[in-house]
This record gives structure tokens, C-alpha cells and sequence, in this order.
């Protein structure tokens, strides 16, 4: 038996523009405090793909900067200032594009200098709003970014909340030693790997997506066991229209707090991991 204590971390994404504090109160209605980690989206566009539309239909297809939304941004900076959510950058307009017969999200058909001078600017921007201390953890549209995009995440100092496919990071001994442990882990547990991995400028750890009650709580058993939090990702849009979604959400949260687990921000368990790191290799 374990003598970790649980940890729950929960990723919203596509906080945008379109996002009112009515919708994301409304959404986790079943937390007594908010303990949620946004992943805000700069300068949306309003459709994913060609048929997802989380914002509404009938929408002019354009960038609509999420700064011009004063009620979600006073919102959310005071929560943040009470600790109660977290910001994440999730993109710069979470664009898709058509290319060789599939949709690819952004940060796989954008190139390394258009993602970091918008990522930068981005960041700069939202920043102003909510400090210094604010988007240290970068989470892919779609879970999805390529070699070329990590590195300019890296030169931005940010960490990576994602998944993990095969030769979709620089190339280098991390790379394959971390490819190794997490495909011979899956093997043999039949679920991805939850802790962090450490690569030479950066450090990430998956979001598990709200699928199956049974599997996730046989992942958060893993995580507990290994001492790492137990991080799922949902769409606030998702949980207003899908009732089995929330409700999934909602047994998870309440099976981890009678398991005397918590609650917390993303960017806190990256930044306890980091010192974690530090401290070890100062000890060595």
C-alpha cells in the first residue's frame, strides 16, 4: 500500500475570447473552490477543424484577441491572485490546417520562428495581466507539436503539458532514453505513463483525457505510487454540453479527495519537480 498522498491536477483548455466566468463557474459548479489550471488561447479562431465549433457557430472566421474580454480577464486574475486557478499558454489562435489529406494542429505546421515570435508575444501580452510569474507551462493545441516547435518553447523557458508520440522531440540521448521508458511502461500497464520526464532545456509531463472511470483511477493509482500528480485535461464547452463528461469529472474529483488526496495548479507541481531536480543534482 502506497504511502503517497494523492495529488489531482485539472487542465481546462481553449479558454478564449468567446469564454464568459458565468460558463467556466457554471462547468466546475461541483468544486467547493476552484482549483483549475486554464489554458488560455491568445488570438483564438472559432472553429477546430472544419466542423468543431466550441465558441457558437456563425462566427466571422478571424483572430479575436482574448485581452478584449475584460470580464474573463479580471476573472480570472483574481482568481489567480487567490489561488484558486492557474493560467497556462495553449497557443497562440489554435489554427488547423489541411495539409497532406489531414487537419494538423498548430504547433505541427507552424515553423520555429513563427512560433516563438508568437508565443512571445503572446506570453508578453497576458503577462501584463497576470505577472511575471504567470505561463511557465505551455500545453499544444491538440496535444500536439513538433521538434521544431518544442525548441522554441524551450527558448521561451516553458515547460510542456502534453503527449508524447514517437521522434515529436529534438533528438537526443533524453529523447530515446525517455521513449524507451515510456513505450516499455505502456507495454506492460497498457496505459501511458504520468510522471514527469526530464529533456535537456525542458521538463513535461502528460494530461490524462477524461475516458474511462475505471482506467483513470487505475492511473491515479500509478501516479500516487510513483509521487507524481495525477494531471487530466477536458474543454469547459465540453463539460456545459456533455453531462456524462462532467459527471466523469465529478467522480474523479470526489474519489481523489476521499482517497485524502487534493487538488492542485499545474504550474506548482512543475515548479515543485523543478526544485526537486535541482536539489537532487546538488546533492549528487
Amino acid at each position: 500500500m502506497s504511502k503517497q498522498k494523492g495529488t489531482l491536477v485539472i487542465r481546462d483548455d481553449d479558454v478564449s475570447f468567446f469564454t464568459s466566468p458565468s460558463e467556466l463557474e457554471q462547468a466546475y459548479s461541483f468544486l467547493d473552490k476552484k482549483v483549475v489550471s486554464f489554458s488560455l488561447v491568445f488570438k483564438t479562431v472559432p472553429v477546430h477543424k472544419d466542423n468543431v465549433f466550441p465558441y457558437g457557430t456563425n462566427i466571422k472566421y478571424c483572430q479575436y484577441n482574448i485581452v478584449e474580454n475584460t470580464d474573463l480577464i479580471n476573472y480570472l486574475v483574481e482568481k489567480k491572485n487567490s489561488k484558486e486557478v492557474d493560467v497556462l499558454l495553449h497557443g497562440f489562435s489554435h489554427e488547423y490546417k489541411y495539409l497532406n489529406n489531414k487537419w494538423e494542429a498548430e504547433m505541427m505546421w507552424k515553423d520555429y520562428s513563427q512560433v516563438y515570435s508568437e508565443l512571445f508575444t503572446a506570453s508578453q501580452e497576458l503577462k501584463k495581466y497576470f505577472g511575471e510569474d504567470s505561463f511557465d507551462v505551455f500545453v499544444p493545441p491538440n496535444n500536439l507539436i513538433s521538434p521544431s516547435s518544442v525548441k522554441a518553447v524551450e527558448k521561451l523557458n516553458m515547460d510542456i503539458s502534453g503527449q508524447i508520440r514517437f521522434f515529436d522531440r529534438p533528438f537526443s540521448l533524453l529523447m530515446v532514453l525517455n521513449s524507451i521508458k515510456r513505450n516499455i511502461f505502456r507495454l506492460f500497464h497498457g496505459f501511458p505513463y504520468g510522471g514527469f520526464m526530464r529533456y535537456e532545456n525542458h521538463i513535461e509531463a502528460i494530461s490524462y483525457p477524461l475516458d474511462n472511470y475505471d482506467k483513470l483511477i487505475r492511473e491515479y493509482k500509478h501516479c500516487k505510487k510513483i509521487g507524481t500528480p495525477f494531471m487530466v485535461y477536458t474543454h469547459y464547452w465540453d463539460l456545459l454540453k456533455n453531462k456524462k463528461q462532467k459527471e466523469l469529472l465529478e467522480r474523479i474529483v470526489t474519489f481523489v479527495l476521499n482517497d485524502g488526496g487534493d487538488l492542485k495548479l499545474m504550474s506548482e507541481c512543475f515548479k515543485e519537480y523543478g526544485k526537486r531536480k535541482k536539489q537532487k543534482n546538488k546533492n549528487k
